[in-house]
């Protein structure tokens, strides 16, 4: 299965960028995808006049392949897929809704295609319905979630791997029990990311609690000071 998920995605390391809502940079995309890895547009909503700007803006970084997340509940979802294909992008990843209505088009289009999902019911249904592969996000993840019970990813990442014959990609966050990663830990991590490669569109309040998480001891002192 290794194989064929980086033949799907042809790069190097089976590593995949997840995308994060409004944190879309072209540059951040490019940074992922000169090191290795699957770099990933963050196109939600977006329309087909931004879809070509953020593809445009990645190829004059990068000649590696990329790809985008199509949220399948934007309306403009059939129309962001052809540019998409017309720029070359040969793998894109789906969530936020049923995957049976587009991926007809998306394989039409001589692409393939991951459907992102919470659950095993889900996956099993994504590949009776024509997904090319599988991206598992435990509980651990943010996100959108489901308003149903849901798994951690070390359960549920097995029990989708057992059930379908197409490649698993597992997502969220992962560890021994009493181990999660704090808030303040997974606001550093990304916050090295975004400076790392110059990434300043994100939210003005995320940028803050970037900053603040960028500094430990503040926090200590805070909690000692109480």
């Amino acid at each position: 299965m290794m194989s064929t998920l980086l033949e799907m995605i042809g790069c190097r390391y089976p590593i995949i960028q997840g995308p994060i809502a409004e944190m879309k940079s072209p540059r951040l995309t490019a940074a992922v995808c000169e090191a290795g890895a699957f770099g990933m547009l963050s196109l939600g909503f977006s329309n087909a006049e931004e879809t070509r700007r953020l593809v445009d803006g990645v190829r004059e970084l990068t000649d590696k392949p990329f790809g985008a997340n199509i949220m399948l509940i934007n309306p403009a979802s059939p129309e962001i897929l052809k540019i998409l294909a017309e720029a070359g992008v040969k793998t894109v990843t789906t969530s936020t809704g049923s995957p049976g209505k587009i991926y007809p088009l998306i394989h039409d289009l001589g692409m393939k295609g991951l459907h992102v999902l919470l659950a095993l019911s889900h996956a099993m249904r994504a590949a009776s319905e024509g997904a090319d592969g599988l991206i598992v996000s435990g509980s651990e993840s943010g996100g959108l979630r489901s308003m149903g019970s849901e798994s951690s990813t070390m359960v549920l990442i097995p029990l989708v791997a057992d059930q379908v014959k197409i490649p698993v990609v597992a997502a969220g966050g992962a560890g021994p029990g009493g181990s999660g990663c704090t808030d303040r830990d997974a606001f550093y991590s990304l916050g090295r990311i975004a400076r790392t490669t110059g990434l300043e569109r994100s939210h003005p309040g995320l940028r803050r609690r970037r900053h603040d998480a960028s500094a430990p001891e503040k926090h200590e002192d805070a909690r000692h000071s109480q």
